[in-house]
């Protein structure tokens, strides 16, 4: 989803947010703000864990709800027992224990996102705010969601949603000739 530019709130004021499937056992609708890189470095979200001390990656602001809680978008062949199917090969977990073991074991070139926090809605709040206008539905991407610079995200997305009106091209009348 991608905000539309009447939303004045400052988390999601020009924000992609990442829907994420629903959980039976929860009835919020949970997403993840895709475009708000922090300046938290791994070792800032672990810091029991000496192995992140030189890591130079940052989380990414996933939402104001929970937000020392880390979550994690990754591509994966294989879906993994600890993570939720986003969509395609993209998978989301919560479970810290697997986060920390999953960056670990990530090789150089292996797509993954760390977000601090959430953003969740009851679905009635979701449902009013798109029927409001606040919101776009935009089909989720996996090149868009780990692209290495997020500065023009929610500015391309919402070109996608709502494009630019093409000039109207005025034709000389038949009467002029």
């Amino acid at each position: 989803m991608v905000s539309r530019d009447p939303v004045t709130d400052p988390f999601f004021h020009q924000s992609v947010v990442l829907m994420l499937p629903p959980i039976p056992q929860n009835p919020l609708v949970v997403g993840l703000i895709l475009n708000r890189p922090t300046r938290v470095p791994l070792s800032q979200v672990f810091p029991e864990d000496k192995t992140f001390k030189d890591r130079s990656d940052v989380a990414f602001f996933g939402g104001p709800v929970d937000p020392q809680s880390p979550g994690i978008v990754f591509r994966s062949n294989q879906p993994p027992k600890e993570a939720i199917q986003a969509f395609g090969n993209i998978y989301v977990s919560f479970n810290r224990v697997f986060i920390e073991g999953f960056l670990k074991k990530s090789e150089a070139g292996q797509q993954w996102r760390l977000f601090l926090g959430r953003a969740q809605w009851a679905p009635a709040q979701l449902q009013g705010e798109v029927l409001g206008g606040a919101w776009n539905d935009v089909r989720a991407e996996g090149n868009l969601i780990f692209a290495a610079d997020q500065t023009y995200l929610w500015r391309t997305l919402s070109e996608r949603a709502e494009p630019a009106p093409v000039a109207e091209l005025k034709l000389p009348s038949q009467e002029s000739r």
